[in-house]
């Protein structure tokens, strides 16, 4: 509640109040906060702005900005500070600047580079060019080895031209030679040549492939070892259909359900560990990955490494496992 300094009537907001001390008691309540005074009819303000913007409105007249001395002319115009510190003279036209700008100039040497300029008396310059300004110094261009100009503040400076330093880049802070790069020596699982591997990789992977055509190589080793053969076991058919019930369709790595395609059967123990194929169709044995997860668990981990961490499919730590190691590649 806002009460009245003078009647202490009540009022619930501060705009009421203030209403009621002007047409109570015939006075504002804030009337210490109005400074500002038009020139012309009175009135009071709170800021000089509201001063400013009743006299244009009503006066039909401005008396905003500083008055200042146009610096040809002599005339007294009005400008904002800020046009005031940003020019160091100040004119009532473009005429008046045009006529103060016809004045004799004088000859100087750039304390840069040494060669003779001309400059307006009441211009304090020193330096012909911004090219001299702060200074410049002749340098040996790094790359191409030609010699350049170069301000004295870039001591950084080291190359003629960005063509130079994006050259000089491209040859020393890209690929194994950047600072940033983990980039090492592995060799190639299959050929044995040596091949340039970042450090996520070498600590996801135990192994490498230095081409596709080595990835070929290893697949048809690892796959069709002892020779292609389509006999699968008995029972093959039926444990298929029961574990994509069992899992109901969806791929144990990723997690994404079958569309038009079944997603694929995955024996974690592979059948070329056992004598005959039917010893690997047993239950804890099998799971259930898409295409694409079944690619990657059959390339990416080893086969003893793979039978610890999916044989055990209601497992939720291994599969977490499994699926840091798909996501990371």
């Amino acid at each position: 509640m806002n009460k009245c300094p003078t009647c202490g009537e009540l009022f619930d907001s501060e705009r009421g109040l203030k209403v009621h001390h002007s047409r109570s008691h015939g006075e504002r309540i804030d009337e210490n906060e109005y400074t500002e005074k038009c020139p012309t009819c009175g009135d009071l303000f709170k800021t000089h702005r509201g001063l400013a913007v009743h006299h244009s409105t009503v006066h039909n007249s401005s008396i905003a900005g500083v008055e200042v001395n146009c610096e040809h002319c002599l005339e007294t115009v009005k400008r904002k500070p800020y046009q005031i510190q940003e020019n160091k003279n100040v004119f009532c036209s473009r005429e008046c600047k045009a006529e103060y700008e016809k004045v004799d100039r004088i000859n100087k040497t750039c304390k840069s580079c040494g060669e003779k300029f001309k400059t307006p008396v009441y211009e304090d310059c020193e330096y012909c060019s911004r090219s001299c300004f702060g200074g410049t110094e002749n340098k040996m261009c790094e790359l191409c080895g030609s010699e350049y100009r170069s301000r004295k503040s870039k001591s950084d400076s080291r190359f003629c031209s960005k063509d130079c330093l994006a050259t000089w880049q491209s040859r020393n802070m890209s690929g194994q030679n950047s600072p940033l790069s983990t980039l090492k020596e592995v060799d190639c699982k299959v050929c044995g040549e040596n091949i340039l591997r970042p450090k996520w990789q070498r600590e996801m992977n135990e192994s490498f492939l230095c081409s596709e055509e080595c990835r070929g190589r290893m697949m048809s080793e690892l796959h069709y070892k002892g020779g292609y053969s389509r006999d699968e076991g008995k029972g093959w058919r039926r444990l298929k259909l029961n574990t994509r019930d069992r899992f109901n369709h969806t791929c144990q790595a990723c997690g994404e359900c079958c569309g038009e395609r079944h997603h694929d059967v995955h024996h974690i123990k592979p059948i070329r560990e056992f004598q005959n194929a039917t010893d690997a169709n047993f239950e804890s044995n099998v799971t259930l990955l898409c295409r694409s997860c079944h690619k990657k668990v059959e390339t990416l981990i080893d086969i003893e490494k793979q039978f610890k961490l999916l044989q055990n499919d209601k497992d939720k730590e291994s599969w977490k496992k499994v699926n840091e190691i798909l996501n990371e590649t």
